[in-house]
């Protein structure tokens, strides 16, 4: 770089680094004659071995139970607000090349096909199921499933725990699900799967299997491919209509980089809050920070869509003694709640803790109808923007998560759970059975699944609720896409991170056949 400029011009610069950004960039570069421009704002680790423990292995012997990261020098530390009535809540995402991919706790479930039919439904006529389980597949080596609706040869690598590696609390939960008369589930990932079973995850041999590795590692040598760490995107640079680069910052010293066509891959936070810093979103929301509107359009940052969460804490009344590198948890339950239209919209979690002695559930409503935003809180780049999830606005969302919650429980005091008693931490059957009782302590101890998605909602032109079209280009612009979690129609019923990947195998794919 000379004088702060970029020596060349790019045919195309990516922001962003982690799970759809380092898929764009591997797929997009395997065409030699065009040049390639990665950018991440955090670290970079070129190996396997070169990566902090904390990122390479998925879980440690004396695991609080969450299998994420949250590590300061890794994590963008967003908070958020979840209700009025919650404290604001951690929003951890992932700062470092591979993204979330790199810090989750890599849960790798997919969308089934009722959540495709919806986005067909809404004018994205490319993203049928039976055209994105290709990418599904292409995406994956499943270790266990060898069938018609998986992958064998694909970069990200997919397994489950056998029983045998099961704690005792995951085999208590399973027994007394099967005794509540939950179906029993082979495989999770087929798509007419329901009840419970063992969960997939992307961590062979105990290593999170993120982006960078299965993506990236092999491919660091090819000629056109540039990546970037430690830079951080400030504005996206316009002629006109035009994306013509970025105004990025690289250890104090700003450049500009220049490029044909601008992907902006950085996450269902930071990308719509790229875009209202360059001038693309509601313009009357722009001006209270005196930012010049290039383009309005009103629905940057809105439809911000989640899976909240309700954390359940037991006792443990028995020992729990994991075994070395064990995991804390492996089998999950879904199920279609009680005069619900949405299959699968719960989704619940169990977790055995050692350094506390707890059992732990996840409870998740997964196909909320409540939406939420992002917007900015100043004209700083480095300032991190409002995110309101605005959980439980719907009655029907609290209806089905206090069945929910209360199934829950009904799984632990099944006979065949032994190893606990009573009522979670903090809740008594006054709260557990009063409806009012219960939604405010709902409403009070709610957090996220961190499957943030929708901020850039992809949709035809003349849905004024959408921001880009299905094969990520920005309404009213040229040369410019998002290819991200945030494009998402709405949230999948299910983890997000295996779904980003598939959308980026298949924009990648778009963009070589010239859409």
């Amino acid at each position: 770089m000379i004088g702060g400029n970029s020596t060349m011009n790019y045919d195309h610069l990516i922001i962003g680094a982690g799970s759809a950004g380092a898929v764009l960039a591997a797929r997009l570069s395997e065409d030699p004659q065009k040049s390639i421009l990665l950018i991440e704002a955090g670290p970079d680790f070129t190996s396997i071995d070169a990566l902090p423990p904390e990122i390479k292995y998925a879980w440690f012997y004396d695991s609080s139970g969450n299998l994420g990261v949250k590590t300061d020098s890794y994590n963008w530390g967003f908070m958020g607000k979840a209700t009025d009535e919650a404290p604001n809540i951690e929003v951890p995402r992932g700062k470092i090349i591979g993204g979330s991919s790199s810090t989750n706790a890599q849960g790798f479930i997919r969308g089934i096909p009722e959540d495709f039919d919806e986005w067909v439904s809404l004018g994205n006529d490319t993203w049928t199921y039976k055209n994105v389980l290709k990418y599904y597949k292409k995406l994956e080596t499943d270790l266990d499933i060898k069938d018609e609706f998986h992958g064998s040869t694909g970069p990200i690598i997919a397994r489950r725990f056998k029983k045998s590696e099961w704690t005792n609390i995951s085999q208590d939960f399973y027994n007394s699900c099967i005794s509540l008369g939950f179906t029993d589930s082979i495989d999770i990932n087929n798509p007419e799967s329901t009840g419970v079973g063992a969960l997939p995850f992307n961590n062979p041999d105990r290593i999170r299997w993120s982006t960078s590795i299965g993506y990236l590692n092999d491919i660091r040598d090819r000629k056109n491919l540039t990546i970037l760490s430690n830079c951080h995107a400030k504005k996206i640079l316009f002629k006109d209509s035009v994306a013509i680069g970025a105004e990025c910052e690289i250890e104090g010293t700003d450049y500009i980089f220049e490029s044909k066509n601008v992907i902006l891959s950085a996450g269902a936070i930071c990308s719509p809050q790229l875009l209202m810093l360059s001038g693309i979103g509601p313009s009357d929301h722009l001006a209270n920070f005196g930012i010049e509107t290039l383009y309005n359009s009103p629905s940057v940052g809105k439809n911000l869509r989640d899976h909240p969460r309700i954390p359940l804490v037991w006792n443990s009344i028995n020992q729990i003694e994991l075994q070395k590198n064990q995991s804390p948890m492996q089998v999950v339950l879904r199920y279609t709640s009680k005069n619900s239209s949405f299959r699968n919209d719960i989704y619940i979690i169990v977790g055995a803790v050692s350094t506390d002695q707890t059992v732990r559930m996840g409870v998740g409503l997964y196909k909320a109808i409540s939406a939420g935003s992002i917007n900015l809180n100043t004209d700083d780049p480095y300032s991190q923007p409002v995110i309101n999830y605005n959980y439980f606005s719907d009655d029907f969302d609290l209806k089905r998560t206090r069945e929910a919650v209360r199934v829950s429980c009904e799984i632990a005091s099944d006979t065949e759970f032994i190893n606990v008693d009573g009522y979670p931490v903090g809740m008594s059957a006054d709260i557990l059975f009063d409806d009012h009782a219960l939604d405010l302590w709902m409403k009070t101890n709610v957090d996220t699944f961190h499957h943030i998605s929708g901020t850039c909602k992809m949709g035809s032109f003349d849905d004024t609720s959408s921001v880009v079209d299905q094969f990520g280009k920005v309404h009213g612009l040229s040369n410019i896409r998002v290819v991200d979690a945030s494009i998402m129609p709405d949230c999948i019923r299910a983890n997000t991170n295996a779904t980003v990947i598939m959308m980026a195998e298949k924009i990648a794919d778009d963009i070589k056949n010239g859409y």
